[in-house]
């Protein structure tokens, strides 16, 4: 672990590093519903033996994460399996992939090393919250998991968040320990948040009944928090999620029924299209990649055939312009129907930014192309202006929000 931690980029806000080959495989999973490293690192048939993690907060827009794995072995079965159940798509070497909508880069760095990143690392020389993960590593060899955040936000908007918190987990006789501090701005802010009962939610989930021996303290400024959580409360809680699962899978079943979604859709009904489209995006929102993928396919079908069916319906035309380019990022279909809707309709000049859109998606000379195409800069600017949108889109703005920013300064 200690190794992983030293090759995690510096200038991290966060990190958190785990050692899942101390658990046995049929307990790793259980693990998933307290612990602040990503799912995949519990994976028991993937193996992993260490898992480190780096993140980069941003003020606006997506955040910047690399992952690092240490597994007993890197091989093709490794990998596939890393494809089917880590939860993210990944895009593996040195696959191409330009503008907006890139998979995570994954990368095998040797023979036990798998590096992912999420969205372009910045190049820091300053130390930050890896450097701290590696000095509790080195104190606290027999950790199971450790965590550190720090806040960089400004002291005025730090009402009620922790400068910063560490966390760690440590086998015990029946399951796991864990310790918190959580260092506030102030004691009163303290003082505040020991009388609310700092209990933190994570993944969603709140910790408090599974908390056993629960022990808070406040101490200055600092809020200590320590309990216990047995493995036999984690096996019932991983029992109740199949439960859970299987009363969802039912109520799917009754919805895809009232649908209609076994049978050919009824393309000539606005109102059956719009259902049926609204099912396909909302499992697609929250289905893993390769699910998500179908699902994503089944909504492109539907409205392939709609707009078919309805060619004058610019509403139905629209939805499916902008499923091209913003969920299945297919740039070059997602401009031609743009242009073509551009000329068959009349809102000219919103059909016109979705082709900007998907031209962001091909880079920076096809977005540079298409603004001095449509006019929307001088040709002679085109390029710098599709670059400094760019350069924005990869900080993490949306395209809307970056075009706006340069055009309308």
């Amino acid at each position: 672990m200690l190794a992983l931690a030293a090759a995690l980029p510096r200038g991290a806000d966060r990190c958190v590093l785990a050692r899942p080959a101390r658990l046995p495989k049929a307990r790793a999973g259980l693990l998933v519903r307290i612990s602040q490293a990503e799912p995949l690192a519990w994976l028991a048939d993937l193996g992993v033996e260490a898992y480190a993690t780096a993140q980069r907060e941003r003020r606006s827009g997506p955040l910047s994460r690399v992952t690092l794995l240490w597994l007993s072995r890197v091989t093709d079965a490794v990998r596939a399996e890393l494809d089917a159940r880590a939860g993210i798509a990944l895009r593996w070497d040195g696959q191409p992939c330009r503008g907006m909508g890139c998979p995570p880069r994954a990368r095998v760095l040797d023979g036990h090393i798998v590096r992912i990143e999420h969205n372009d690392y910045p190049s820091i020389e300053d130390a930050g919250a890896e450097a701290q993960c590696a000095r509790m590593a080195a104190q606290s060899p027999s950790a199971l998991e450790l965590s550190f955040a720090r806040s960089r936000s400004l002291s005025d908007e730090l009402v009620g968040v922790p400068l910063r918190t560490t966390s760690t987990l440590t086998l015990s006789a029946h399951g796991v320990h864990v310790a918190r501090e959580a260092l506030m701005l102030s004691e009163a802010e303290s003082a505040l948040a020991y009388q609310r009962g700092m209990m933190a939610e994570e993944r969603g989930f709140t910790l408090t009944w599974l908390a056993t021996d629960l022990r808070v303290e406040r101490i200055d400024s600092t809020i200590h928090t320590d309990f216990d959580v047995l493995w036999d409360d984690l096996e019932l809680a991983a029992q109740d999620d199949v439960r859970t699962a299987a009363a969802e899978r039912e109520a799917d079943q009754r919805e895809r029924a009232e649908l209609g979604l076994d049978q050919p859709p009824d393309v000539r009904s606005r109102d059956g299209v719009l259902a049926q489209l609204a099912y396909w995006l909302d499992h697609a929102e929250r289905a893993a990649p390769p699910e998500r993928a179908a699902q994503l396919a089944a909504a492109r079908a539907l409205l392939d055939a709609a707009c078919a069916a309805q060619p004058d319906d610019e509403g139905l035309a629209l939805l499916r312009t902008e499923l091209l380019i913003a969920e299945l990022h297919d740039a070059a279909a997602g401009r031609a129907l743009a242009r073509e809707g551009a000329q068959r309709f009349e809102t000219r000049a919103r059909w016109q930014a979705l082709e900007r859109r998907a031209a962001a998606l091909q880079g920076e000379a096809a977005l540079a192309s298409t603004i001095a195409a449509q006019r929307v800069a001088p040709g002679r600017q085109a390029a710098a202006v599709a670059r400094e949108i760019l350069e924005r889109v990869q900080s993490g703005s949306g395209y809307d929000e970056a075009e706006r920013a340069v055009l309308e300064p």
